[in-house]
């Protein structure tokens, strides 16, 4: 996804799951990753990139490190972009 960074900061929400992989190999394995940006002026040590994948969260300060957890996520499950839940969820 080519703007990624820009979407995140805009305040969207993109979801990655393995909906198609499933449907492809007929598993019923079902992964998803929500990838959100954090900037409040409150806490703002908290502030940043996040992942939440199947109950796990993942939080970075910095976007190169987000992508390669993404990145690394996207090939070990084998997650696409859902972007009927981006749509719906944003």
């Amino acid at each position: 996804m080519e703007n990624l960074k820009k979407l995140l900061k805009d305040g969207q929400t993109i979801i990655f799951d393995s909906e198609q992989f499933n449907e492809r190999t007929q598993t019923d394995d079902f992964r998803s990753a929500e990838c959100s940006f954090r900037n409040e002026a409150t806490n703002t040590w908290a502030n940043g990139f996040e992942i939440r994948f199947n109950g796990a969260f993942f939080k970075f300060k910095t976007f190169n490190a987000f992508e390669k957890k993404l990145n690394q996520l996207k090939f070990d499950f084998n997650l696409d972009l859902n972007e009927l839940e981006t749509k719906a969820i944003n």
